[in-house]
């Protein structure tokens, strides 16, 4: 039996880590994006809080989603 909700919540991290990072750049100004180790590293590390947040939101919807609106806040810009 293959589990598939492990790359299901990987893939919704990296989609959030994405969107995290690169959302509040694309509103401001797309045109100064620069990528470079910084952007790598910066949606690495949401994306990991993103999974985890993801996890804790399969067994505790509420601890889920204070892990998410916590990441939300501490977006750059």
């Amino acid at each position: 039996m293959v589990n598939v909700t492990n790359k299901v919540n990987l893939f919704m991290a990296l989609v959030f880590g994405f969107l995290f990072v690169l959302m509040p750049n694309i509103f401001k100004n797309f045109k100064n994006l620069l990528i470079n180790e910084e952007l790598i590293f910066s949606i690495l590390i949401y994306s990991l809080l993103s999974y985890l947040a993801l996890k804790a939101f399969s067994s505790n919807k509420i601890a889920g989603m204070i892990l998410l609106v916590s990441i939300s806040l501490i977006s750059p810009n």
